[in-house]
């Protein structure tokens, strides 16, 4: 990120970080912490073909244009990312439908009860998380609600096969 940004025809350009994305707005996070709400330049939008049913998700580092005298600003460029946790898109064949960018590890909380643990879901994740190459955790959840032993099987089980 820059700090402060530099000035680009009235305007400060910077690179910050995505924390929202909602209804074609995102929220961005610079490098002084201030955040500022954002949507994306139509010639972002052209660039290039399109892979994914997004453009911007949370966690992308983007170069933002805020026009001097504005307390918003306009997303120029998605600048690479580090990795992305993706699936298929539902119902389009040649989309991924991009869930997050740029992480460090994955937390996938999962009930032990009520509901009862899903494991072709936790399955699910995991592949996801593991061909993205994202370290992921497994959190159980509810514990209380099963016999300890029953709880500390399922961690064992799930250390056993590599995680955490």
């Amino acid at each position: 990120m820059r700090t402060g940004g530099a000035r680009q025809r009235d305007a400060i350009v910077l690179d910050g970080m995505v924390l929202r994305s909602e209804a074609g707005f995102c929220q961005v996070m610079a490098d002084d912490g201030k955040v500022t709400q954002v949507n994306i330049a139509k010639r972002a939008k052209k660039v290039g073909s399109r892979e994914a049913t997004t453009l911007v998700v949370i966690g992308d580092r983007v170069r933002v244009r805020v026009p001097s005298g504005k307390s918003s600003g306009v997303i120029e460029s998605v600048l690479e990312r580090r990795n992305e946790l993706s699936r298929k898109a539902p119902g389009r064949d040649s989309l991924k439908d991009v869930l997050a960018a740029n992480l460090d590890v994955v937390f996938l909380v999962q009930p032990l009860r009520e509901p009862d643990m899903n494991p072709a879901q936790l399955d699910r994740l995991l592949a996801i998380a593991e061909q993205s190459e994202i370290p992921s955790v497994i959190i159980l959840n509810k514990a209380d609600l099963v016999p300890a032993g029953e709880a500390r099987e399922m961690a064992d089980l799930n250390r056993r096969i590599g995680y955490q």
